[in-house]
């Protein structure tokens, strides 16, 4: 409730309220292992995301300075979680893939994560490794620092329609971490 009372780019009114938590000019990352403990979102139309963006992005437009999907959870497809990257080749397309949770991700927590390496970022659901892309070519712009984004989002190309009667939606965190990988990685404090 209240969102009519914002303008949006795409219409006015607003027809829903986000939110969106980053971690830019504060906290950065640099390879390392990236992980989070999520319920995910219910309702068609919801686009939960765990992701990263180059940290330079002010000088290098998306997706020169690159995109990490940690997860995404769409309320149109409540049984997966997508991973993918976007750099010069991939666009908006991207490189990755999904994994199927047969029980859903919106009614208990689930962990996500990526080992992020110089030459290789690999997907994992609870643990399970369900998705690798390795550095072959120009797409590959995962060499620098980036900086987290956790965000619900409503619609959109991705998130799909809004189904009729929606109100609201919830994604939880549980708690997110960093750790090094054979001690690779670091944590860019600013």
């Amino acid at each position: 409730t209240g969102a009519n009372a914002y303008n949006c780019y795409y219409k006015t009114p607003c027809e829903w309220i986000s939110s969106k938590y980053i971690t830019k000019g504060k906290v950065g990352f640099k390879y390392g292992r990236i992980e989070a403990r999520i319920k995910g979102p219910v309702g068609a139309g919801t686009w939960g995301a765990f992701w990263m963006l180059g940290a330079d992005i002010d000088d290098r437009r998306w997706p020169w300075c690159g995109e990490i999907d940690v997860t995404e959870l769409l309320g149109k497809t409540p049984n997966l979680s997508y991973g993918y990257l976007h750099g010069l080749i991939s666009d908006a397309a991207g490189r990755g893939t999904s994994v199927d949770m047969p029980k859903g991700f919106a009614d208990d927590y689930h962990t996500y994560a990526i080992d992020w390496l110089p030459d290789q970022i690999d997907w994992y659901l609870d643990g399970v490794l369900f998705g690798s892309q390795q550095k072959l070519d120009k797409d590959w712009v995962f060499d620098h620092e980036f900086y987290l984004i956790m965000n619900l989002a409503m619609g959109g190309n991705f998130g799909g329609p809004i189904e009729a009667g929606l109100k609201d939606a919830t994604m939880s965190f549980d708690w997110i971490r960093f750790s090094t990988i054979n001690g690779v990685g670091e944590v860019i404090k600013h």
